[in-house]
C-alpha cells in the first residue's frame, strides 16, 4: 500500500519517552513505532491523537445549519453525474421528523448494508445514533443479508423496495400461500410484520420524502406506497384526470437540497421559483390517500407495478429487471439480470437433462458456455414472453 502513510491504534502503545532505554526499546510500542518509521509510516495510538488535538489551540467552529455536510452524486443514469449538495440542516430536519412519527429507543439495533453513497442509509444510521440505538454492519455481501439479519436480530431494517418485494414473493408462495392450518398461521405473522412495514420516496436532492404506507388488504402490501407528506414536507400536483389523480411529484421543505455542485442551470431545472423540488417522477394519488409512483417523467422507467414488478415476480430467473423505453423507437428493450440461486436448475433442465454435466450457482467457464446455448436460449425467450404477456 504505497499510499498508506499514517496508522492510528486504537490500543495504547506505551509510547516510548527514552528510546535509549533498554526496557522500552524491548516493548512492543517501540518496536512497532521503529518498525513503521523503517517503512516511512507515521504510527500513533489513540492517547497520542487525543493529546496532538488538546495541543491544538485553534477554536472549534461547529457548523451552521446550511454547511455542506456532503457532497452525493447522482448515477447519471440520463446524463452527467451531478452532486447534489446536502446541508446539515437537510439531515437535522429529517431526524427531527422521523422522531415524531417513530418512536425509538436506546434498546434499537438496525442493520447497515446500503452503500455510503446512499442516502437514505446515511440518514437512517444518524436516526438511530439519535436515539442511543445500535448498528450492525454487514458482511457485504448481498446474498448473506438474512444470514446477517438472523445473527444481529435488528429491529430496524432500512432497505429499498426491491429487496422486500424479492423477499416477499420467495416466502409468501411457502408459506401465507401454503393451504391449512400453517398457511392461516404464516398469514396471520404476515399481516402483524406488514404493520411496520414503513416506506418513503426520496433521492439524493432530498433526503428523505413523505411518509409511512398505510395497512391495506391482504396482497396489497407495497414497498412502493406512501402516506401523506411528513411533519417538514409539502407535496403538490396538478392533475386533471379522475378518479385517482396522476402527475409529477414534487416536494418542498427544509429536507430538500439546496442545489447542485457548480451546476445553476441544473438547479433550477430541479428547483423551480416556489421552491418546489421537481422529482421526475409520476405518481397517482388513491382513495385512502397513498400514492403509487407509477412512471417517470423521461424515458427511463422507473421500477414500479406497473412495468417491471410484474414481469419479474413471474420469472423465479431473473434477480432484476430494467426497461428503457424511448419515444422514437417501435419497441421496448429489456435487461435482465439472472438469479444465480435459481437459474441453474432452469438451464440445467433444458441443456443437460441427462444429468452429464451441471451448472453450479457460479459464474464460470460453463456458465458462460450454458448462456450461449441455443436451445437455452429460446426457453429463455418463451419463458420471458409468456411473462410479458
Amino acid at each position: 500500500m504505497p499510499g498508506l502513510k499514517i496508522i492510528i491504534s486504537m490500543d495504547s502503545l506505551n509510547p516510548p519517552t527514552d528510546l535509549k532505554t533498554a526496557n522500552v526499546a524491548s516493548s512492543a510500542g517501540f518496536i512497532l513505532h521503529t518498525f513503521a518509521a523503517d517503512k516511512g509510516i507515521q504510527l500513533y495510538d489513540w492517547d497520542e491523537v487525543g493529546a496532538l488535538g488538546r495541543s491544538f489551540t485553534r477554536a472549534h467552529s461547529p457548523p451552521k445549519p446550511q454547511d455542506p455536510i456532503i457532497i452525493c452524486y447522482i448515477s447519471g443514469m440520463t446524463g452527467q453525474p451531478k452532486g447534489a449538495i446536502l446541508t446539515y440542516a437537510n439531515f437535522v430536519t429529517v431526524v427531527a421528523a422521523s422522531e415524531i412519527s417513530h418512536i425509538l429507543t436506546p434498546s434499537e439495533a438496525g442493520i447497515s448494508y446500503l452503500p455510503m453513497a446512499h442516502v437514505f442509509g446515511r440518514a437512517m444510521e444518524i436516526f438511530l445514533y439519535s436515539t442511543g440505538g445500535r448498528i450492525g454492519r454487514s458482511t457485504g455481501d448481498p446474498l448473506r443479508i438474512l444470514e446477517d439479519i438472523s445473527v444481529l436480530q435488528p429491529t430496524f431494517f432500512p432497505t429499498v423496495s426491491r429487496l422486500f418485494n424479492r423477499i416477499y414473493a420467495r416466502v409468501y408462495t411457502l408459506t401465507a400461500g401454503a393451504p391449512g392450518f400453517a398457511g392461516a398461521m404464516a398469514r396471520r405473522a404476515l399481516a402483524v410484520k406488514l404493520a411496520n412495514l414503513k416506506a418513503g420516496l426520496g433521492n439524493k436532492a432530498c433526503i428523505l420524502g413523505p411518509g409511512d404506507t398505510l395497512k391495506e388488504r391482504r396482497h396489497q402490501h407495497s414497498a412502493e406506497k406512501w402516506k401523506q407528506p411528513t411533519s417538514r414536507n409539502s407535496t403538490k400536483s396538478q392533475p386533471t384526470d379522475k378518479p385517482y389523480p396522476r402527475g409529477e411529484i414534487c416536494v418542498r421543505g427544509p429536507n430538500v437540497f439546496p442545489g447542485y455542485l457548480k451546476d445553476e442551470e441544473k438547479t433550477r431545472e430541479a428547483i423551480d421559483d416556489e421552491g418546489w423540488l421537481h422529482s421526475g417522477d409520476i405518481g397517482f394519488i388513491k382513495e385512502n390517500g397513498t400514492s403509487t409512483v407509477i412512471g417517470r417523467m423521461n424515458n427511463v422507467f422507473k421500477q414500479s407495478r406497473k412495468i417491471e414488478y410484474p414481469i419479474a415476480s413471474r420469472l423465479p430467473i431473473a434477480l432484476q429487471l430494467f426497461v428503457h423505453g424511448d419515444s422514437h423507437e417501435p419497441c421496448l428493450v429489456p435487461i435482465f439480470v439472472l438469479d444465480l440461486e435459481s437459474f441453474p436448475a432452469f438451464a440445467n433442465n433444458v441443456i443437460f437433462p441427462s444429468g452429464a454435466r451441471r451448472l453450479a450457482g457460479k459464474i464460470d467457464g460453463t456458465f458462460r458456455s450454458a448462456c450461449q446455448d441455443p436451445k437455452l436460449r429460446r426457453a429463455m425467450l418463451q419463458e420471458f414472453t409468456l411473462a410479458a404477456q
